[in-house]
């Protein structure tokens, strides 16, 4: 496990703090939205990239439902 202070985060806590998945984070290191540093097996996302990440990502998928009374 690597623990890590600072600016830089792990794809687990990347995940937790936009409230999704670990493949998301990786899928969108891949397509090249997401920049992140490889430090050996380990990829560190850097705290103001996500935030410009979460910022300017479309949300795809079922739209929430309406609550109703």
């Amino acid at each position: 496990m690597v623990k890590v202070t600072g600016d830089l985060l792990t794809i687990t806590q990347a995940a937790a703090r936009l409230k999704t998945t670990r493949q998301n984070i990786y899928a969108a290191i891949e397509r090249g939205r997401l920049l992140a540093t490889r430090v050996g097996s380990v990829f560190l996302v850097n705290r103001v990239a996500l935030d410009v990440y979460r910022k300017t990502r479309k949300r795809t998928g079922r739209p929430p439902k309406k609550k109703t009374k």
